[in-house]
């Protein structure tokens, strides 16, 4: 199996599991295997650029946004904006945006009172989703600025369930207060009383269509590769499914359900829109229909409290085990065509699943790339995070930043599964990010750098 490595010990690690905050059921043995492979490996590879006459790569153009530790920042097309407190209380916050590529701050504006969470940039108007703890509605804030001038356009109080293909926001109203069922906290879209649906032009806030939703009715959307939702499944108590067109509100197609089980919690009972697949979940079982005339296709066994899934993984469908595992589906038969302890995360890019494995606390989290059908291993691509240039490109961006704050920027080709140094970059703290063909980390003096991506 062929190794690729080009970074540094010593980095943080950067988990991501299906149950945070939990360690890892085995004992880490990574560390002295990665001394004997990878860092022999970075070593040929550095020597054998020397003997070419360029020891490492030139230094990018860097640009530097101010921005204070617990800042909010979005990159997002040919601006980055920044959410910053306005005073160490934290009574107040205001909103900058600056002009990409040059980071000259336009405009700056005072936020309304309210937590804002990750804000979004919806054609040329960003949106923020804020929650005040004393709300009484139990709703969330919404508010909409105006990217090319800092302008607040309105805010007002709204529950978003998504946001469609086309940039609308769809939100839900119900009674006032209103709060899920024990159990559904995590996930209060899929049962909710009789209310509206509605989706709202960002740009004027009026609503493009309306629509009632019975009591009992649950809901899922319809997620293309890209990420974007272009179709809901309205799942009434009776059984009954609605496929609405989230452009106009108009039902697309009808199908009957077995209706839920009326003696279990509605804990135990969702639905979900997976692939080309409708998928039941029940506490013991997840059952697939076909996408038109749900037909039923296949059944497997589950255990809701150990396991999440199955779900979309590429080609095929994933389940992620509580304890650190993964199993792999076959989406047409529902057969399991393998399994394997280590994984905690697979991604298909491009023909391989790129599969994160954990590490000791002191290291980042190992990435391989696996072959999808068999789950047999290609060949390790070292210790880093792992970043997408484009939803369908092959290629990957790889961050790893060593104990000297310096980060070792590479590109992986999950093709030829070869690993080039770019540029290593100095000063950085944490929290890289990829936007487009621009790379944002936090430096250690807080601000933002950004740098052009020049392959």
């Amino acid at each position: 199996m062929p190794t690729i490595e080009l970074g540094e010990l010593g980095a943080e690690p950067q988990h991501d599991r299906v149950w945070p905050g939990e360690p890892p059921s085995r004992p880490g043995r990574r560390r002295s295997r990665f001394l004997r492979v990878g860092l022999p490996a970075l070593l040929a590879a550095l020597l054998a650029t020397m003997a070419a006459g360029n020891p490492f790569p030139g230094p990018w153009r860097e640009v530097d946004v101010p921005a204070p530790l617990g800042a909010t920042v979005l990159l997002d097309r040919d601006w980055l904006f920044v959410i910053a407190g306005l005073d160490s209380n934290g009574s107040g916050q205001e909103l900058t945006g600056y002009r990409l590529p040059e980071g000259t701050s336009r405009w700056r504006t005072t936020l309304p009172p309210g937590e804002v969470g990750q804000p979004m940039l919806l054609g040329d108007m960003l949106v923020l989703v804020s929650h005040a703890e004393q709300s009484p509605s139990g709703r969330s804030r919404v508010t909409a600025v105006d990217a090319r001038t800092g302008a607040i356009s309105w805010d007002r109080e709204m529950t978003v369930d998504t946001v469609t293909g086309a940039g609308d926001l769809v939100v839900w109203a119900g009674p006032e207060g209103w709060k899920p069922p024990d159990g559904l906290e995590e996930d209060p879209v899929q049962y909710r009383p009789a209310g509206t649906l509605q989706a709202i032009d960002p740009a004027s806030g009026r609503p493009r269509w309306s629509l009632s939703t019975p009591a009992g009715a649950r809901r899922t959307y319809k997620y293309s590769p890209f990420g974007q939702v272009a179709e809901m499944a309205l799942v009434l108590s009776s059984g009954r499914v609605e496929m609405l067109d989230l452009a106009t509100s108009a039902v697309t197609r009808t199908a009957q359900l077995p209706p839920p089980p009326a003696d279990r919690p509605d804990v135990y009972w969702y639905v979900d829109l997976v692939g080309d697949l409708f998928v039941v979940y029940e506490e013991r079982s997840a059952t697939a229909y076909g996408p038109t005339g749900l037909d039923r296709r296949w059944s497997i066994p589950r255990d809701d409290s150990q396991e999440y899934g199955p779900v979309e993984c590429g080609a095929y469908l994933c389940t992620h085990l509580r304890d650190n595992g993964m199993r792999i589906w076959d989406a047409r038969t529902g057969r399991l065509r393998w399994s394997d302890p280590r994984w905690i995360n697979l991604r298909q890019v491009g023909d391989v699943f790129i599969a994160t494995a954990l590490t000791e606390s002191d290291t980042p989290d190992l990435q391989y790339a696996v072959e999808p059908a068999t789950g047999r291993v290609l060949a390790e691509l070292g210790s880093w995070q792992s970043m997408e240039i484009e939803s369908e490109d092959p290629r990957r961006i790889g961050i790893r930043i060593g104990g000297d704050r310096r980060a070792w920027v590479t590109e992986v080709d999950t093709r030829t599964l070869r690993t080039r140094l770019l540029t290593v970059l100095s000063g950085i703290s944490a929290d890289c990010g990829l936007t487009g063909e621009t790379l944002h980390c936090r430096r250690t003096d807080g601000s933002i750098g950004l740098w052009q991506l020049q392959r």
